[in-house]
């Protein structure tokens, strides 16, 4: 089955977004982590509205713990280049002048050379209205936007990089009020930052091999005559973990990783000539000396 949502007759929107039922929980458990339902169709919706692919990871729904509201609050975001792909298809963008940047004294400079973080950005839109061009400024100041550590430091990019982080929520700010059909209700990853982290979805429980499938390979091991080096080299290219002894690497395994010692194993067994009373057997061994016979 296929989830089809019509595209809107506008420039923007690139056809039919369709996904089938795989993709859709696809997108759940990658870029829309925890989406309820109805979260997960306006994110769908959203996509199709922008234009933009979920599973080419253009858009993605993060969740947040609210305080306020005592919950996890979904929101949709995009790259800044996201933001200019959606301005450019509507056929009316025509550039942007700036970013530029102040500190105290207010004085816009085109090059922040300080190694003071700017107090603000302002980058100015420009878009066709019918005959005329419009020019629409937005203006980003470092303290409503600065993403901080627990004690209150800036994070890295924005402490290694604070003009560039500054001048790309301007530059949202901007996009999104030159193009408020095309983009409202979006923001883009740096200006969301501030908001805090994500919200880390559980990871799933690590499913581990039972006492049978355990035992199983420790019979195969020993019937194949591996010692601790080769077995350990066996355990490190079926993916397991070093650890401090073979016993505690099986500890640590999944049973994937379990699975995957035994398939090896059992291909080992397939390959290596039969034993008779320790030793390599013969032909003959195997299938009797016919000089005897008759």
């Amino acid at each position: 089955m296929t989830t089809a949502l019509a595209a809107r007759d506008t420039p923007t929107a690139q056809g039919v977004l369709q996904l089938s039922d795989e993709q859709v929980d696809l997108v759940t458990r990658t870029v829309a982590q925890g989406a309820d339902r109805d979260e997960l169709a306006l994110f769908l919706h959203t996509a199709q509205r922008m234009g933009l692919d979920p599973l080419a990871k253009q858009i993605h729904a993060v969740k947040r713990w609210d305080s306020k509201a005592r919950r996890e609050v979904m929101a949709i975001q995009v790259g800044i280049d996201g933001l200019r792909l959606v301005a450019d298809r509507t056929g009316t963008y025509l550039g942007q002048d700036g970013p530029f940047w102040c500190g105290d004294d207010g004085q816009w400079r085109e090059v922040w050379t300080s190694h003071d973080p700017p107090v603000a950005a302002k980058v100015i839109v420009r878009r066709a209205i019918g005959d005329h061009v419009s020019s629409l400024p937005a203006v980003a100041h470092y303290t409503e936007y600065v993403a901080t550590l627990k004690g209150g430091a800036p994070n890295r990019m924005w402490k290694e990089k604070p003009a560039l982080m500054l001048a790309k929520c301007a530059e949202a700010l901007a996009l999104r009020k030159a193009f408020p059909a095309d983009m409202s209700g979006v923001y883009t990853d740096d200006e969301m930052q501030q908001a805090g982290p994500p919200v880390q979805p559980a990871a799933p429980p690590v499913e581990r091999a039972t006492r049978d499938e355990y035992s199983y390979i420790a019979d195969a091991r020993a019937h194949l005559g591996y010692d601790d080096d080769g077995y350990g080299q066996l355990l490190t290219d079926a993916g397991i973990a070093p650890g401090e002894s073979i016993k505690a690497r099986l500890q640590h395994a999944t049973r994937a990783q379990v699975a995957e010692v035994r398939r090896r194993l059992d291909a080992a067994a397939d390959s290596a000539p039969e034993m008779v009373d320790g030793t390599v057997a013969s032909d003959s061994d195997v299938m009797g000396d016919p000089g005897l016979e008759g």
